[in-house]
């Protein structure tokens, strides 16, 4: 069967850094009951993951992800988003991602677990240069997350107990990383923040983002890899993810922008149109 494209990608032309600005989202709505989320309707690559009716944050359906006892899961848990155009030094990426959490799941790992992450690359896309990685810590954590950059290896620890993930509701997570090799609080550009359902929980300006000033940012990971291997066979879910370049419309209660939570559309509602914008 050919799956028909089920998300909307808006490019427009920045004269200032001679790039494309892009928007992408992917509902999770086109596509076979059971059947992998994988290609243009989900995730692009390493994803075993299913079009599921189980949980459903909206629309039709939802992706089920699902790893075994001992699995380190690449290739199997979560996915991989290629983004329609890389971005350079001083570019900024928001990535907003659902989530669904069933009672009992364990976010045990050694060290801890890998979530939403964002690779980056040498000019060429042949050298790998690192991720910018959002982590979940064990449950009883004193901060339930950690940033880090893998190619300055310095952690940023961030929220309160409370932020941890939940069960048995759909959580909105949003990832904020604008790109540089220097740190905005050394007069660079790098800034990385963090919120939960639409409360910032973290914001660093210390942390580099890339490896140097010709580095690019060029896909964003869900999961894709558990660091010691999962400590139990489970399964969650993830619906309705965002990611943009374009600055987004809505600010949270300190003026920054984001995507946001958004109005939660009925769960089994219709799938919309996909819808292109231009500015």
């Amino acid at each position: 069967m050919k799956f028909k494209q089920v998300m909307f990608l808006a490019l427009a032309l920045t004269a200032s850094t001679g790039a494309f600005a892009w928007q992408k989202k992917i509902d999770f709505n086109t596509g076979t009951l059971g059947a992998k989320a994988f290609g243009d309707t989900a995730f692009n690559d390493a994803t075993a993951a299913t079009f599921s009716k189980d949980q459903v944050f909206e629309g039709q359906f939802a992706a089920k992800n699902t790893i075994q006892q001992g699995q380190e899961g690449f290739g199997i848990w979560g996915g991989i988003i290629n983004f329609p155009a890389k971005v350079p030094a001083g570019g900024e990426v928001w990535f907003r991602v659902r989530t669904y959490y069933p009672s009992g799941f364990s976010f045990s790992a050694n060290p801890w677990l890998k979530f939403l992450r964002i690779h980056t690359t040498d000019a060429a896309g042949s050298a790998n240069l690192g991720y910018d990685d959002w982590y979940i810590n064990l449950r009883d954590a004193t901060y339930p997350y950690q940033f880090i950059y893998e190619g300055e290896q310095v952690w940023y620890q961030f929220g309160k107990k409370s932020d941890a993930p939940q069960f048995n509701k759909w959580e909105t997570y949003e990832m904020y990383v604008r790109f540089d090799s220097v740190p905005a609080a050394k007069g660079g550009r790098a800034v990385v923040r963090f919120w939960k359902d639409g409360v910032l929980i973290g914001e660093s300006k210390d942390r580099i983002t890339l490896k140097n000033a010709s580095a690019f940012a060029e896909s964003a990971y869900i999961f894709t890899y558990w660091n010691g291997g999962a400590p139990q066979t489970q399964t969650m879910y993830i619906d309705d993810v965002v990611l943009q370049t374009d600055t987004p419309a809505a600010r949270d209660a300190n003026g920054n922008p984001y995507i946001g939570v958004g109005t939660q559309a009925p769960a089994q509602a219709a799938p919309k149109p996909p819808v292109l914008r231009v500015n």
